[in-house]
């Protein structure tokens, strides 16, 4: 069975990863994350899927992020919906992995990796550091 793992990526396009032992799909619209920010966290919300859908299997998936703050998990609903927030290192880049395992413990061999740089304004870096 062919498994693949697509983050839709709404300016860019579709990037998937193919993983032959699952079939799961997590589908999220990465352009809900800013490249900057000065919230201190931030939230992705989307979908995780079978491909093909498998009849009289549960779909029981977990969406894990590291690369914050702390490491925040979120178990999708029936519909295979997630949405978890994400608390930012403070004047860092948080450099964010997502993602999914299943009941049976499988998780994506090629997680989706992207940077949010939290800046903080009422407590800035020292000039010349870092950024």
């Amino acid at each position: 069975m062919l498994a693949i793992i697509c983050l839709l990526v709404a300016a860019t396009g579709i990037g998937c990863v193919t993983n032959p032992e699952r079939g799961i799909l997590l589908l999220t619209d990465l352009s809900q994350l800013p490249d900057t920010t000065y919230e201190e966290q931030v939230s992705l919300s989307g979908r995780v899927v079978r491909s093909p859908p498998m009849a009289n299997i549960p779909l029981i998936m977990v969406v894990t992020v590291t690369g914050g703050a702390t490491t925040v998990a979120d178990t999708a609903n029936l519909n295979g919906l997630f949405d978890v927030t994400i608390p930012l290192v403070t004047n860092a880049d948080n450099d964010l992995v997502a993602t999914a395992t299943d009941n049976a413990g499988s998780t994506m061999p090629d997680p989706g990796r992207w940077t949010v740089v939290q800046v903080d304004t009422t407590n800035p870096p020292p000039t010349g550091a870092g950024r």
